[in-house]
């Protein structure tokens, strides 16, 4: 019975001293990262954060429809979807949870799979064989392990930014089908870039280098 009038009472001048109360052991945010929208998968992206004390556990979700692929240089955007989850688990830095900027470290696995429509391409087998098309459909399925860090700023009461930057390796498994006159190819022909990035021309599974890097804003509470 004791505690139950200290606790309050502890609190209490803790606020009358000017010292901020302690923030509770558990907090959730809901965030958006913003340049998903751009680049050469465009895509939706929202998640969601679960702050535990140091621990930081995060899902976002990535969905990207027909729309959003109106190509920079032309393009119908026929048949394309982008399906994407990115768990992450990242530990601070520093334990005070009151920090206007924390620092965290972590390990995010990113998945997810996107198909699109092409038109007058070529793929290459892994024989080394170009294979030139008048149209097919072109999906990528990727699964990475990312080491990232991150700066966390605190906006306002509840509103947070994110920057983050990441460096790992991924997975990645190219298909091509529904392929309209297919026929061999002996000059290369690259695909159209965007923001100085192009789809690889290279089918099958492939292991290469990969970066994260952008921001997030979220709302906690």
């Amino acid at each position: 019975m004791l505690a139950l009038f200290l606790v309050p009472l502890t609190a209490l001048r803790a606020q009358e001293n000017g010292e901020p109360p302690a923030p509770p052991v558990n907090e959730f945010s809901l965030t958006v990262a913003p340049l998903s929208l751009f680049g050469v998968h465009r895509r939706f992206r929202a998640g969601v954060i679960w702050h535990h004390r140091r621990w930081n556990y995060l899902l976002d979700f990535e969905y990207g429809p027909a729309f959003l692929n109106r190509e920079l240089f032309g393009g119908s955007g026929a048949d394309y979807r982008f399906y994407g989850l990115r768990p992450e688990i990242r530990y601070a830095l520093s334990a005070d949870r009151v920090a206007r900027h924390r620092h965290f470290v972590g390990v995010e696995v990113p998945l997810n799979s996107y198909r699109r429509e092409v038109t007058d391409r070529q793929y290459t087998r892994e024989t080394g064989d170009r294979i030139a098309f008048d149209r097919a459909r072109r999906q990528r399925d990727r699964v990475a392990l990312l080491l990232k860090y991150t700066i966390a700023a605190r906006l306002w009461q509840h509103l947070h930014l994110e920057l983050y930057a990441g460096a790992g390796t991924a997975r990645r498994t190219i298909t091509y089908d529904r392929v309209v006159n297919a026929r061999p190819e002996n000059r290369e022909i690259l695909p159209p870039k965007y923001w100085g990035f192009g789809d690889s021309t290279l089918a099958g599974t492939t292991w290469r280098f990969d970066l994260a890097l952008g921001f997030r804003v979220g709302y906690r509470w």
